[in-house]
């Protein structure tokens, strides 16, 4: 009996993950919603030439530019991606987001456990204690707007930057590595790297202020 709880345990935030990305992903392949087919923000879409032909002057344009106040770059280059690969097809930016929140929502389960284990003695539980945190936050209601409203693709990206970044440190920290001292050396100044990704991607510089 006490085998079959702890391979439950295992298998339980897997199992909440599938569940919570079929959820995020079954409007956009079922069902006759208007809401996925239309561009809720054309500006940053049909009004946005930048991102509808992945050129050399486009990316300088991207680079080099300010829309309605905002600097992101990355995101930019991404929607650039997705125009190339489907057209402009709202389902499939939508799905791209999804995609993005999840694989963000990996790498924040990894650096929790990065994190904590050092602290506990059972490994096993910090690992499923860290995969259930992602999942739970993947699946939080608040972030439906950021999966289906356009103009919040960058915040997944941000996010994903943001996390990737945090990972880092938490592997350098697990390695011995005081965290004060992590930007000093040649190998560790990819955080700097990764902070400034971070910022390119939409809204990396407010949230670093706050």
């Amino acid at each position: 009996m006490l085998g079959l709880l702890n391979s439950s345990r295992r298998w339980l935030p897997g199992v909440l993950a599938g569940i919570g990305l079929a959820i995020h992903v079954a409007p956009l392949c079922y069902g006759n919603w208007e809401f996925i087919y239309s561009f809720d923000d054309g500006a940053n879409f049909v009004e946005n030439p930048m991102i509808q032909a992945l050129t050399l002057p486009n990316i300088v344009a991207m680079a080099t530019t300010v829309k309605i106040n905002v600097y992101e770059p990355l995101s930019w280059l991404l929607k650039a991606f997705v125009h190339g690969l489907v057209g402009m097809q709202s389902k499939y930016v939508r799905m791209v987001s999804v995609l993005v929140h999840w694989t963000a929502c990996g790498i924040l389960g990894c650096a929790t456990h990065r994190l904590l284990a050092p602290s506990f003695a059972d490994r096993a539980s910090v690992t499923i204690a860290g995969s259930l945190s992602a999942v739970l936050f993947a699946i939080h209601p608040v972030h439906i707007e950021v999966l289906m409203y356009f103009r919040k693709m960058s915040v997944c990206l941000v996010l994903s930057m943001a996390l990737v970044a945090t990972t880092y440190v938490a592997n350098q920290r697990g390695a011995g590595t005081d965290v004060d001292t992590i930007s000093l050396t040649i190998p560790r100044k990819l955080t700097p790297i990764f902070y400034q990704l971070y910022n390119y991607s939409h809204q990396g510089m407010m949230i670093a202020s706050v």
